[in-house]
């Protein structure tokens, strides 16, 4: 597993479930890489921070009651990143 050295990815709990939990439960063994803060991150780490910001944004706006209404919500805020930045 790569995360980066944030204290929350070396905590004791963490340590405890990659190396005594994991691998009774799912019969791996695994390894714990720790990658400079803020580096190592894909293109799924960026799109799950903008999903997480226009969630974030519009549960500001409107309170969000279920799933549709977050669809709803998102896909709007897509709309508007897509308005104020046309490619």
């Amino acid at each position: 597993m790569w995360v980066d050295s944030g204290t929350h990815f070396r905590c004791y709990s963490m340590l405890w479930w990659q190396c005594c939990k994991m691998p009774e439960r799912f019969n791996l063994v695994g390894r714990m890489c720790f990658d400079l803060e803020h580096h190592g991150k894909g293109q799924c780490d960026g799109h799950i921070g903008k999903i997480k910001t226009w969630a974030g944004s519009a549960s500001k706006a409107k309170l969000i009651c279920d799933g549709q209404q977050l669809v709803e919500a998102l896909t709007a805020e897509n709309q508007k990143s897509l308005d104020a930045n046309p490619s």
